[in-house]
């Protein structure tokens, strides 16, 4: 059985887009110091899935998850990381929508 790959969120061409990203990037880790200890690891992983796609024009989820899990040991929860791939996905989707 082949090992699970996870999904793959790529970063839409455009500099118009990829400004609108590092505008959003920018607004998580202002916030990122105000939140509750107990909501730091949805923005931190929404920071950290942005980082990856602008430095690298897409994100391997399983790939980040598993790197994530291990740097964040004992406050990483796969399921606060799945959401926040999702916002970010929803993000994409809203921004390269045509009007």
């Amino acid at each position: 059985m082949p090992a699970k790959r996870g999904f793959v969120i790529v970063l839409p061409e455009g500099e118009t887009y990829k400004q609108q990203l590092e505008d959003k990037l920018s607004e998580y880790q202002d916030i990122l110091p105000y939140r509750a200890p107990e909501l730091k690891m949805e923005i931190t992983c929404r920071v950290t899935v942005l980082i990856e796609l602008l430095l690298n024009g897409e994100v391997h989820t399983y790939k980040l998850a598993d790197k994530m899990a291990q740097n964040y040991r004992g406050y990483f929860n796969l399921n606060v990381f799945k959401h926040a791939c999702e916002v970010i996905e929803d993000y994409l989707e809203t921004i390269t929508m045509p009007c």
